[in-house]
């Protein structure tokens, strides 16, 4: 109970909301397929009935009958295009409902591992959901609303504001990417004082964490991976180095919340929050083999997001789990690899690191960087203002902070940044990490 409150006081009537929802959920979790299913039926009919308010979904040509109870929802779901975020962007104000107020609602910038964030407007019934989906699968886990945590990310600007509720909730953050010896003395101290329960950040991070522990003898019981692949020797050598459970969980900053890893260590999709596809070339459903993940928020009136592509790859199973929760299975998941910047002596930067640099970029329009030698990189941007050289020369100097003032990065001004062949624009462009895989 008094983790409960520290929660509370720290997210307001979000962390209150999304508690009693989670509540709600628990049970849900164990339903008949039957029940599960039509609990999304009724949320795709309120999501239509907005969806025809909406200039971008209204606009479009007729997409056959509403879908009848019964009705396979992906199947029926078929008849909708796939919506990127190339789609997003040209619509703008378009997807976004005619009337919505101001209060509780809020734009969410994507992590920007393509090159080029996207904002998506989030109100409030969708972000009690993905609350109570997190609390949940951290509850599967053994870890309560106000146990203590820290993330392990990099830190990127941070209001006083913020600060104080990540106090408030019983969280730290550590950002062990810094090289400085003394800035990695402080975390080690802060971690050893303040014995958390769980850690969670992207892989990148939590190993670079594991390394500056090892041998410490520090303990943390649980382990949270999201945000990138998790390669099953980087996942034996957290649980070496802390004594911990290690456990995924699958989110984006569109949706939030999509799949969490349960005890038996199989990715369960939040189906009372979303609807997930995976789809074939031709748009497809496909069960039991690779396909393109597509999800819609089942929560979003605001903004409603139908068939998004993630841009991963996955494989979606009806094989029930040992665990006795009825929730469908992500089986696998692909393709989350982002690529890196690396030097010969094994140290790395993920492309998520840079997608975080993007957020507060003001001169830089979108920007790559290439990899072409193990101490030569491009830099690839284009111009949108008057910083741009300033900009330009900070990320230089990060990459050289943390990979070796020897490590050279060439700039090219472009007028736009060419396309992989799939038709994404890859933020950055590495060389193989074969070691990583082994």
């Amino acid at each position: 109970m008094f983790g409960n409150i520290k929660y509370v006081l720290g997210e307001g009537s979000l962390g209150w909301r999304g508690l009693l929802w989670e509540k709600k959920m628990r049970p849900s979790e164990r339903q008949p397929r039957s029940a599960i299913e039509a609990w999304q039926h009724r949320k795709v009919g309120r999501l239509l009935r907005q969806m025809g308010r909406i200039p971008h979904w209204r606009e479009l040509p007729a997409r056959g009958r509403p879908p009848r109870p019964g009705d396979d929802l992906r199947e029926w779901l078929a008849h909708f295009p796939v919506l990127t975020k190339e789609t997003i962007r040209r619509a703008g104000a378009r997807m976004l409902a005619p009337e919505h107020s101001d209060r509780n609602i809020e734009w969410c910038v994507t992590g920007g591992s393509t090159g080029e964030p996207l904002r998506v407007l989030k109100d409030f019934s969708t972000r009690v959901a993905a609350q109570a989906a997190c609390l949940r699968g951290f509850r599967w886990q053994g870890v309560d609303p106000g146990d203590a945590t820290v993330f392990v990310k990099g830190m990127g600007r941070i209001s006083w504001l913020g600060k104080v509720r990540c106090r408030m909730q019983n969280f730290r953050l550590a950002d062990p990417l810094n090289p400085d010896p003394a800035d990695t003395a402080k975390i080690m101290k802060m971690i050893q004082d303040f014995s958390p329960r769980c850690l969670i950040g992207y892989p990148t991070y939590l190993l670079r964490l594991a390394e500056m522990a090892a041998g410490s003898g520090l303990h943390v019981p649980v382990i949270f991976s999201t945000g990138e692949m998790l390669f099953p020797a980087q996942r034996r050598k957290l649980e070496t180095v802390f004594s911990a459970r290690v456990a995924e969980y699958y989110g984006s900053n569109e949706v939030s919340g999509i799949a969490f890893e349960c005890p038996r260590g199989h990715l369960h999709i939040t189906e009372e929050h979303v609807l997930l596809e995976t789809v074939d070339d031709c748009g497809n459903p496909v069960w039991d083999q690779p396909g393109r993940i597509l999800v819609t928020d089942l929560d979003n009136q605001v903004m409603p997001l139908i068939r998004y592509e993630l841009g991963d790859i996955g494989v979606l199973t009806r094989e029930p789990c040992q665990c006795g929760r009825t929730l469908l299975v992500l089986k696998e998941l692909q393709g989350r690899l982002q690529d890196y910047l690396q030097n010969a002596r094994g140290n790395i930067l993920p492309a998520m690191f840079f997608a975080e640099l993007s957020r507060h970029l003001t001169g830089i329009r979108s920007y790559q960087l290439v990899q072409r030698t193990m101490d030569e990189i491009l830099f690839r941007h284009v111009p949108n203002g008057p910083a741009a050289e300033e900009e330009a020369e900070s990320i230089r100097a990060v990459i050289q902070i943390h990979l070796g003032r020897e490590m050279r990065v060439t700039s090219e001004v472009c007028q736009e940044i060419a396309l992989s062949a799939g038709g994404k624009m890859r933020l950055v462009m590495g060389l193989p990490l074969k070691t990583l895989q082994n």
